[in-house]
């Protein structure tokens, strides 16, 4: 019986898979939630930018809140 690794969770002789995890199928059993435990799998990428073009800065926005308007001290 091959190994295979699960890459997405999944359900498996009634027993749930969870992502990462290796076990063991019939031969030639296949789903698409899992890749045979010797291959990388080829799933679900990382979202996101690739480029660094997003702001960290905490003051960018309209309001910020670490600082108190002239008229709000009393």
């Amino acid at each position: 019986m091959p190994k295979v690794k699960a890459i997405q969770t999944g359900f498996y002789r009634g027993a749930r898979k969870r992502v990462g995890e290796v076990f063991e199928v019939e031969k030639g059993e296949k789903a698409s939630w899992f890749v045979p435990a010797d291959e990388a799998p080829t799933g679900p990428k990382a979202r996101g930018r690739a480029d660094s073009t997003s702001s960290t800065d905490p003051k960018s926005g309209s309001g910020s809140s670490d600082e108190q308007a002239g008229d709000d001290l009393q």
